[in-house]
This record gives C-alpha cells, structure tokens and sequence, in this order.
C-alpha cells in the first residue's frame, strides 16, 4: 500500500484547499489498496479557512516538499513555478482548469482538464463521467465542491462561468443540503475581504502566482474583496512592498489587482513605470502619474481577463 499526495498550488485559494480533498475522497473510493492525502503548499486564504470550518473539515497537512520516489496527484494547476519541486516525484494525475502551464512528467498519467470555472467543477464532471451517482456523494463533500464553484467563479458572475458550472452547482446545493447559496457566498467573500492580521506584503502574497513571460519573471497577484476601499487606503505601503517584492525576491515585474466583487470590475495598482506601460498597452488605457489605482471595467479574472494580456505585453 503507498500514500499517495494529492495538492493544489501553492498560496492556496479555495478551490486549491478544497481539490485535494474532494479528489482524495474520491480516488480512495476507486483504489482501496493506497491511501490518499490531501495536502496543502503554504497556508490557506481566510475564505478558504472558512470553507473547511463550515463543512465540518480539519486543515489539510500543509507540506512544502516531496521526496524522491513519491506519487502525488495534482489539482488546480499544471504550472510547476506553483508547486514543489517534483523532481523524482511520480505524477500519477492532474486534474485542473487553467491552461497549460509546462508540466513535465516521466510516465503517462491521466489528465482531466478542462476550460470550466473551478477545478472542483472538473472534479464533478469526472465523477459522472465515471458514474458515481450523485446519491453516492458525500453531502459534505458536495459541500466544498459547492464552494469551490462559488470562490471561483465570483458565485457565477465571473467570465469563467459555464453552464456546466451552473448546474453543477445546483445540483451540489441540493446535495449539500445548503438552503441560502447567496447568504453562504456573502459569508465566504466577507471572509476573503479580511485584512486582519495581514501585513502589506501578505496581501501581496495573498492569491499570487508566479509566471515567466518571454524572459521576465512576473508576479500576478489578486485581492477579491466586497471592501476595495480598505486596499485603496494604504496604496503607499502596498506598491512600497511591492517594490521590496522585486527587489528582494527578483521579480522583473509585480502586478497588484484589486477585485471588487460586488461591482464586478478591477483596479491595476501602479507599481512602476514598467508595469504601467504594459497595462497602458494591454488594456488601451490611460496611468496618469498622480493616480493610485486605475479601473479595468469588467475585469475580474485573472485566467481569462488578465494572465492572457500581460502575456502578450509583458515583453
């Protein structure tokens, strides 16, 4: 019998927290003779934490290596600049959402993955595609899923919204026994909003991923909130720590967006003259030098609205 690992990317967001759960939970149904773990790279967002506590879920193991020789599973990501270091390491399975983000692997391995808005989105269209009755999920399990889509997919507003995510997500509440989907996505994103506790550059680190465009390392961070404001008040600290970012961590460029979830848009922070011109270029807009922050009406995603133009810019 071996262990098997099943994580997320790192910073973990609710969906990345959740994954390894639900997948784990599942992949011990179908193969009895290993025992499979869900483990978290660094410590979970407040929503996530949330999450769990709602459902009635201790934290995943939180592990920041593999050895030599062991099997995980990987869900929410393909990107290996968000993960440990898997040299040696046997990936068994990847179950994700994003686009392709340069995985190697040294055997074949299933891959599920496709453009929906969350990953325990995909979980749930690989559960039917392997004809697990929805009578034979767990409640609380359904649960999670459920908040999964929620997180991700800004409770259905957000670009990356299918109609398979949709219906899943009705059919995971009904599952769940939730009763009020609005009330439970108000209390999720209030706790995602939190700043307590969180310095300048936690914030930063907050929902942070890490790319390489063309030659330059590049930082691509997030903060959905129902409470912009509160970010918009201590401008001055978060692009003085973003600018520590670069140069202490080796950063080229670090990009800053706010995402209002109520009013479905997003605010760039200006962080330096670099990052200015590739936003100026890649959303046709003016950065005046006085201001702080500049509105990107309508853009709330990283994957879809946001990733994909700084690709493209970031030269």
């Amino acid at each position: 019998m071996a262990t098997i690992y099943v994580v997320g990317h790192k910073n973990p967001d609710t969906d990345a927290t959740v994954a390894p759960i639900v997948a784990a939970w599942y992949l011990g149904l179908k193969d009895k003779e290993n025992t499979y773990v869900p483990v978290i790279y660094n410590q979970p967002n407040k929503e996530a934490v949330f999450v769990l506590k709602y459902f009635g879920f201790n934290l995943p193991q939180e592990k920041q290596s593999f050895s030599p020789g062991d099997k995980i599973v990987i869900v929410d990501t393909t990107n290996p600049d968000e993960l440990p270091d898997l040299t040696d390491v046997e990936v068994l399975a990847v179950f994700d959402h994003h686009k392709l983000g340069g995985l190697k692997t040294s055997k074949p391995l299933t891959a599920f993955i496709f453009p929906l808005g969350s990953t325990t989105a995909v979980l749930f269209k690989y559960f039917k595609a392997n004809r697990l009755g929805c009578k034979n999920l767990d409640p609380k399990i359904a649960g999670l899923m459920a908040a999964g889509i929620i997180s991700d997919t800004l409770n259905l507003q957000s670009p990356t919204t299918t109609d398979f995510d949709k219906q899943a997500l009705k059919k995971l509440v009904e599952i769940a026994g939730i009763r009020d989907v609005d009330k439970l996505a108000s209390e999720m994103f209030d706790a995602k909003s939190s700043l307590e506790g969180l310095t300048p550059l936690d914030i930063l680190k907050y929902d942070a991923k890490e790319y390489t465009f063309g030659n330059k390392k590049t930082l691509v961070a997030v903060f959905e909130t129902v409470k912009p404001e509160k970010l918009f008040d201590i401008y001055d600290k978060l692009q003085d720590a973003a600018n520590k970012l670069k140069t202490n961590e080796g950063y080229d460029a670090v990009f800053f967006f706010v995402i209002d979830i109520l009013k479905q848009t997003g605010f760039y922070m200006r962080v330096g003259e670099f990052e200015d011109k590739t936003i100026a270029s890649g959303y046709n807009v003016e950065v005046p030098q006085d201001a702080m922050f500049i509105e990107l009406t309508g853009v709330v995603s990283r994957k879809k609205q946001i990733v994909p133009v700084l690709e493209a810019y970031v030269k």
